[in-house]
Order: C-alpha cells, then sequence, then structure tokens
C-alpha cells in the first residue's frame, strides 16, 4: 500500500500520509502546479520522492504527469444512500450484538495503540477467499447492531474504530464492503465509513456526502 495518498477537493489537492498519521496540503503555487500535473484525475497516490521533486521546483510537469499512480476511483460508486433499518425493529441475535461490542472496544484499543499504517495494512489483506453478495438480513443485522453499540460508545470520534470493526465482521461472514476515509475543506474535516456500493452501510449519507474519499480499501 502506498503510504501517501491524495485527493481533489475543487482546485485543492488534499494528502493523507499513513505512516506520518497526518492530513496536509501544499502551498498555492505548488497546489497549482500538483493539480495541473495530475490533470483529470481525483484520487490516487504519489511517491514521496515525487512530491519532493515537486517541492525542490520540478519544471519539466510532464515527467511527474507520467509517474502518477491513480488508484482505481472510477469503478468505485458515489455514496448516494444509506442501510439504515429502524435498529428497534430488527430483532437482533444476541450473539451478534456481543460480537460487535467486543469488535468496537476492541477496534477503538487498536487505534490507540496501532499506527494508522498498520491497521488500514491488515484491512487490505483481510479479504474472504470466496466472496459473496450480502443478504438484507445479515446487513439488517449489522447495521442494527452497531448502531444499538454506538448508542453506548457514542460516534463523536470512533468512526474510524466503528468501521473497522463494521468491516472486519463483515468479512468474517464472507462480505466485502469497502472502509471509506474522506475529507473536507473549508472547514477542513475528515471522516470513515463503510460502503457497499452506492449504500452506506454504518452511517447516514447525509453525514459523509459531503466528503471526497481520499482512501478507499
Amino acid at each position: 500500500m502506498s503510504s501517501l495518498h491524495f485527493c481533489r477537493v475543487g482546485t485543492r489537492a488534499v494528502f493523507l500520509d499513513i505512516r506520518a498519521n497526518r492530513y496536509f496540503a501544499l502551498p498555492e503555487k505548488l497546489n497549482t502546479s500538483f493539480v495541473s500535473a495530475i490533470g483529470d484525475c481525483v484520487m490516487g497516490t504519489v511517491s514521496p520522492d515525487e512530491l519532493a521533486a515537486l517541492k525542490t521546483g520540478m519544471s519539466d510537469l510532464s515527467g511527474f504527469k507520467g509517474t502518477v499512480s491513480v488508484q482505481e476511483f472510477q469503478a468505485f460508486a458515489t455514496a448516494t444512500s444509506d442501510h439504515a433499518p429502524d435498529s428497534n425493529s430488527v430483532p437482533i441475535p444476541a450473539l451478534l450484538l456481543m460480537q460487535v461490542a467486543i469488535a468496537c472496544f476492541s477496534a477503538k484499543l487498536l487505534v490507540r495503540l496501532c499506527p494508522l499504517h498498520w491497521l488500514l495494512a491488515r484491512i487490505g489483506q483481510n479479504h474472504p477467499h470466496k466472496p459473496k453478495p450480502p443478504s438484507t438480513q445479515i446487513q439488517d443485522h449489522l447495521a442494527g447492531a452497531f448502531r444499538r453499540v454506538q448508542l453506548l460508545m457514542g460516534k463523536d470520534g470512533n468512526c474510524l474504530p466503528h468501521t473497522l470493526a463494521f468491516v472486519w465482521l463483515s468479512r468474517r461472514l464472507g462480505y466485502t464492503p469497502r472502509l471509506v476515509i474522506g475529507v473536507r475543506i473549508n472547514p477542513f474535516g475528515a471522516h470513515c465509513w463503510c460502503q457497499d456500493g452506492p449504500v452506506v452501510l454504518n452511517d447516514h449519507f447525509e453525514n459523509v456526502r459531503t466528503y471526497q474519499p481520499i482512501l478507499i480499501l
């Protein structure tokens, strides 16, 4: 996995340095050069050496254009809705509730103790050998269980551990939803959620629609 991801939000490029666990933007002049170099690319990766070359005043941007490693973004659907059953009306198996609670608490502890790149690498490697489409019942159960656990743990500041837990449990069941990290500017903000096609699974669409994806696993 590349350590340096970027996305374009309007005319600004925003970067996520996974190993340093930080977001940053370029000064205006460098930002203009970078946006010009990536053309129509909305999201991708770039090596630290490539970015350093731009910062040191690379005059020939044509060479830079050919070296930017672009992630497959067009194949990933833009979020348009959410899977939000009424958690009070969905009967949740007690065992699943326990699994979700343990997964959320474990993920919260791991986020505090482990570097971001390690956590995301585990997500990238943990794909079912034979993925299968999720059933509506499984989606209802998972969504309902997570909403009930979130009432106890709270949502603020927990989007990353809750999404990690959602993806881990889903993939243990043989399903492959995607973990999405998105950013916005003016004011700056970052958010994390789980998505299957255009459907947001562990959050409301209204909460994620203002964020531009910068990393998808």
